[in-house]
């Protein structure tokens, strides 16, 4: 019970302490990490730099009320101000995520929106040490989405800036703490305990040196220690599962939602690819039933399932690699083979990228698994540097021979698209894509019907705003909006040509055009991602077929522009008026600190501050005889009188006490005649106590 009074009377004459600019700054530079490189993830710079402003206009706005004074009674009840802050944002979260540029984050990152905005209303109601400790959390927590979802390289370096912040300034709030501690014992002089007693507390520059090691270590090491493990492990023989998917390779959620707008559509490199550079499309997940609003899960072919695969021989081709090789259990005609070296440049990929048609080889430093032989996923996440090497059969893709394939059986395959995994289509797109079909005379030719019937109906618009409510996504772009990104083309076309009876899966990746290659390589950038169809034909396998291909282009937002390339001049004033408010508050911080240190010089010129190195200079002396240092419960007087048992001769001790005690708690005014007498009767009780301390 004693220390809980304790602790909160601390903590009371804590917060009566003048608040510190410094520790402001702290907060905003730590913070600023989280905010910034989690919309870099997703290549939003645009949006971190104003969540970054925000979020120092109210670090600035609490520390200027703080130094104001605020009542006992609105910091009692701060912490219930969070809570209606937490509330009202998750109230009004997509309203706050639309006020941003592009729309905001994805709704996949709704936690993290939450968590920024959050941020942004709790830093104007940092009032408190400990609520300025509680907003790291929601920093901390942004660390661990960008730890999923990373696309920085400079990842490692980004959270040692924020723990070197965070460190530091939980060092500097537990001295304050301390303070108040000592303030409530009826100390207020800082500077003689950190003479004595806390002369080995650890402080903020333990705290840098420590989270640099720790930085350096982690960065060192652990890939060695990573090392060890895999070849404790065996390499060749590790395996693994991909996370979330089960036998059947079945999610219970949607795995793809459509027509809320492209992720991002930047320049940045993402691949490098070397090889065959006419393969144009690169795979990466294929996906299932349609909803309504997006893509169920995997999609299932055969039964297929995931397994891992043993790895062979060595290669030949990527240092340090393995041979995966893939079996087939049928034939089918194809247009040769594809060769292709991809090597990372950014992000982490779960999923490798792989040319069209059937996986042959793949070439890899880690362990793989593979769903029905069609989809890889890497077991390390295949980060930015790391290569592999892949075999593919080109699939056929001549008219000619595609026109000539067996007929599908459609009234089959149309009674398998039932249950509750069957796909969830609107009658009006169903009868559209039965009118579509009746044009053609085989399955190539409806499906190339249906194509030109999407494209027909809508243009291709990167900058199309996204669609919203319950509609059915494929309805309202074909009927109503008609206009749209890769993923409204691609899912029309998927959904119209299983409608009729075929076989038909959304596909994602990129679109790597090769007429951008220079020099043997081609670098397959942001803007290149892309989502398509690919349709079965009987005997030759799984065909690429690209509804944008051809359609109508709203002029500045076709296929691989870069997005917002009109609104630059948008951008600038933005980051004008963002540097002029961070410009603005990191200066009130500067000035806020300047003059904390003005005060604290001034006030070192009192006489309780002068007064310091004469009562340090007495206590030495009265220690040489008494043969230990003045304990903390001790008073200066009974020091003295201790002092004076000892040498049978403590008068000047025990006078000098009564005045260093009226001095250090009255800040007594002393004239310069009084200050030299001072100093010549300590001098005085140090040759004294020499002598004592002298043996006879």
């Amino acid at each position: 019970m004693y220390q809980n009074v304790e602790s909160h009377k601390a903590h009371e004459e804590a917060a009566k302490l003048p608040p510190s600019a410094a520790d402001y700054m702290l907060l905003a530079a730590g913070l600023a990490v989280p905010l910034y490189t989690t919309s870099l993830t997703i290549l939003q710079p645009l949006s971190g730099l104003i969540y970054v402003v925000l979020c120092w206009v109210g670090i600035t706005f609490s520390y200027l009320v703080r130094s104001n004074g605020i009542k006992p009674a609105f910091l009692s009840g701060v912490g219930y101000i969070h809570l209606l802050i937490a509330f009202l944002v998750i109230s009004n979260l997509d309203i706050l995520n639309d006020m941003m540029p592009g729309g905001g984050f994805p709704w996949q990152m709704a936690p993290a929106t939450f968590m920024c905005w959050f941020i942004i209303g709790a830093s104007f109601f940092l009032w408190t040490d400990a609520i300025m400790l509680f907003v790291i959390v929601p920093g901390i927590a942004l660390f661990g989405v960008q730890s999923y979802i990373e696309t920085n390289a400079n990842f490692a370096i980004s959270m040692s800036l924020f723990m070197l912040s965070v460190a530091v300034l939980l060092t500097r709030l537990h001295m304050r703490t301390m303070k108040g501690l000592a303030r409530w014992a009826g100390f207020y002089d800082f500077d003689l305990l950190f003479k004595g007693p806390w002369k080995a507390v650890a402080g903020p520059v333990l705290a840098v040196v420590s989270v640099l090691a720790i930085s350096a270590a982690s960065y060192l090491i652990a890939p060695g220690i990573g090392g060890a493990v895999r070849k404790l492990a065996g390499e060749p023989e590790l395996r693994f599962a991909a996370p979330g998917r089960g036998r059947t390779g079945l999610s219970s959620e949607a795995a793809k939602r459509i027509g809320n707008g492209p992720l991002s559509a930047s320049d940045m490199p993402v691949l490098r690819l070397t090889g065959d550079l006419d393969v144009l499309y690169l795979r990466t997940e294929i996906f299932g039933s349609y909803v309504g609003n997006g893509f169920r899960g995997r999609y299932i072919s055969q039964g297929g399932i995931t397994q891992n695969l043993p790895a062979s021989t060595e290669s030949e081709h990527v240092d340090g690699a393995r041979v995966y090789t893939f079996e087939h259990q049928d034939d089918l005609l194809n247009g040769g083979t594809s060769a292709l070296y991809v090597e990372s440049l950014a992000r982490r990929h779960p999923v490798a990228y792989l040319p069209p048609g059937r996986v042959m080889r793949f070439d890899y430093q880690g362990a793989i698994s593979s769903h029905d032989n069609e989809v890889v996923y890497v077991s390390d996440l295949f980060v930015t540097g790391k290569s592999y090497y892949v075999e593919t059969e080109k699939p056929i893709t001549d008219p000619s021979v595609l026109r000539n394939a067996p007929p599908a059986n459609r009234r089959y395959n149309q009674s398998r698209n039932t249950g509750p995994f069957a796909d969830r289509v609107p009658d009006s797109v169903e009868e559209l894509a039965e009118e579509a079909s009746t044009r053609g005379a085989t399955d190539y030719d409806d499906v190339i019907e249906i194509i030109r019937e999407i494209q027909s109906r809508a243009k291709y618009n990167l900058q199309a705003e996204a669609l919203a409510g319950t509609d059915d996504r494929v309805e309202t772009f074909l009927f109503d909006t008609q206009e749209g990104y890769c993923d409204l083309f691609a899912s029309s076309l998927t959904v119209m040509v299983r409608a009729i009876g075929l076989q038909a899966r959304l596909v994602s990746g990129y679109l790597a055009p090769p007429e951008e290659a220079e020099d043997g390589e081609l670098i397959v950038r942001d803007r290149h991602a892309h989502l398509w169809t690919e349709v079965y034909f009987e005997g030759i396998g799984w065909v690429p077929f690209d509804a944008t291909d051809g359609a109508e282009e709203v002029p500045g937002s076709g296929v691989g522009s870069t997005m917002n390339e009109e609104d630059d001049a948008g951008v600038a004033f933005s980051a004008v008026i963002g540097g002029s408010v961070f410009g603005l508050s990191f200066l009130a911080l500067l000035i806020g600190a300047f003059w904390t240190r003005v005060k604290s010089w001034f006030a070192g010129r009192s006489p309780t501050r002068k007064i310091a190195p004469y009562y340090v200079d007495y206590l030495k002396a009265l220690r040489r005889a008494v043969k230990r240092p003045k304990e903390l419960s001790e008073t200066t007087k009974e020091y003295a009188a201790t002092y004076a048992a000892v040498t049978k001769n403590g008068d000047n001790a025990v006078s000098l006490a009564q005045d260093l005690d009226r001095i250090l708690f009255s800040s007594a005014s002393l004239t310069k005649a009084e200050w030299a007498n001072l100093r010549t009767r300590i001098a005085d009780l140090t040759r004294e106590a020499k002598q004592h301390a002298r043996p006879n």
